[in-house]
Formats: C-alpha cells, structure tokens, sequence
C-alpha cells in the first residue's frame, strides 16, 4: 500500500473513471506530454483521477516526483467523490 498525500489547493478536479495500469507495482509513474501521472493501483486498476492544479511534488516509495494528475483505487467511487465535493466546496468533482 502507499500514503501519497496532496494538499486540498493542489486539486482542481477529480472524477469516477475506471482505468486498467499496465504495472504489477502498486505505484506506478506514467510520463506525459503535460506532466506526469502518478496511479496507486489496486489489481492492476484505478478508479478514481485527481486532477492537479499544476506540477506538484509527491512523495512516494522511490522518491519525490512532480505530477499533473494521481489516479487512485476507491472501493465507492460515487461515495468518494461525494466527500470531495463536502470538503471542497466550489471545487469541480464528477462522479
């Protein structure tokens, strides 16, 4: 499991999406044309993208990255979006 922690005013958006990552590993970092994205996978897929407001350092196992977006395994998709929306009010969030 990993801890990859975002501060509230780094998120522009986040959204229900369901994804297939084409890594074992539990982390993994997928390069992009506007910044990287970072998934924390559950077998092999995501199902929740937080979009970032810019490149943002994390941390995770192998050390400090910046990312645009980390996409992210909820077992409720439509419940974690719900308290995105409570705790962002203002903030875009799209089940």
């Amino acid at each position: 499991m990993a801890d990859v922690r975002i501060p509230w005013d780094a998120v522009e958006t986040v959204r229900a999406r369901r994804r297939s990552v084409p890594s074992r590993r539990t982390v993994h970092v997928e390069p992009g044309d506007g910044g990287s994205a970072v998934s924390v996978a559950v077998l092999k897929q995501t199902r929740i993208d937080v979009v970032l407001r810019g490149r943002t350092p994390v941390r995770l196992p192998d050390g400090v990255t910046e990312v645009t977006e980390v996409r992210l395994y909820a077992d409720d998709p439509r419940a974690f979006v719900a308290s995105v929306n409570a705790a962002m009010p203002g903030r875009r969030a799209a089940a």
